[in-house]
């Protein structure tokens, strides 16, 4: 797995709702809900749901470019929303146009249209930059996560606002008020900082950390191991958008808005 990479700073998005919370053990009455839904895909896989993605090629017919490289999506449900249960890895939006791979942050700190990079993209660390898309997925601006074309699955789309909100008042209701952000993160600290997720429901929260518009001192690129942050469709004002964020040392599920320019992870939830 990539190593964690951890930075100097403060994050400067502006709090809309929620709360930091002390952590408490998980209750003890509560189990994971995880249902299968499941369309295709390699079976024995408890919790596990599979949509289907883009068809193969037909033999001797026109080979079409897949628009994911995975042609089975894995799902897991919580409560009436089906997610999917890794971050994006999209490198193309539905229609088949790319979405721009940006690795100058000169060009990321002016872009207004969709773009996608890897975290620490440079050349001291190459060789960890596949690992790093494997486990963490691409970080994508909000003009990527927010453009019609789709960044999602076929089945698929950003969630907006609403639908984190209706998530999150799940998890709530479900035993886990206070706790909501830890009952998604994943187990133990391989990849955070410090453990205490629950991963209640099979969602496995990561840190995948996040890109800025404007570098710091040390660049652009901050908090991989300490916080997972994940963009809604939805907008702030004329050049922001809203996003979830779990963090390493809170419990919650914590609301922002933020630059359009930032780099953040995405999880799609099913249409």
């Amino acid at each position: 797995m990539p190593r964690k990479r951890k930075k100097k700073g403060q994050y400067r998005g502006r709090v809309i709702g929620g709360r930091a919370v002390t952590a408490r053990s998980k209750p003890s009455s509560r189990r994971a809900r995880m249902q299968t839904t499941r369309s295709g895909g390699p079976p024995g896989t408890p919790g596990i749901g599979f949509f289907k993605g883009p068809s193969p090629p037909v033999p001797g017919g026109l080979a079409i470019p897949p628009i994911m490289p995975d042609p089975y999506v894995p799902t897991i449900q919580i409560g009436n929303q089906v997610w999917m249960k890794e971050n994006l890895k999209a490198t193309h939006y539905k229609n088949g146009h790319p979405i721009p791979l940006t690795i100058d942050s000169d060009l990321w700190r002016y872009k207004t249209t969709g773009g996608r990079c890897v975290y620490d993209n440079d050349e001291s660390n190459s060789e960890d930059l596949q690992e790093i898309v494997d486990t963490y997925g691409y970080l994508y601006n909000w003009y990527a996560a927010a453009d019609r074309r789709g960044i999602c699955p076929e089945g698929f789309h950003v969630p907006t606002d609403a639908e984190f909100t209706v998530l999150k008042d799940f998890i709530t209701n479900d035993g886990y008020a206070g706790i909501e952000g830890n009952a998604l993160k994943e187990i133990g600290d391989e990849h955070w900082d410090t453990a205490g997720g629950l991963d209640v429901y099979g969602f496995t929260g990561l840190p995948g950390g996040y890109r800025r518009p404007v570098p710091f001192t040390w660049g652009p690129y901050y908090r991989m191991g300490n916080a997972g942050y994940f963009w809604s469709s939805t907008s702030y004002g004329s050049s922001r958008g809203l996003h979830r964020k779990l963090h390493h040392s809170g419990a919650g599920i914590y609301r922002y808005d933020n630059d359009g320019r930032h780099g953040f992870s995405v999880r799609c939830i099913a249409d």
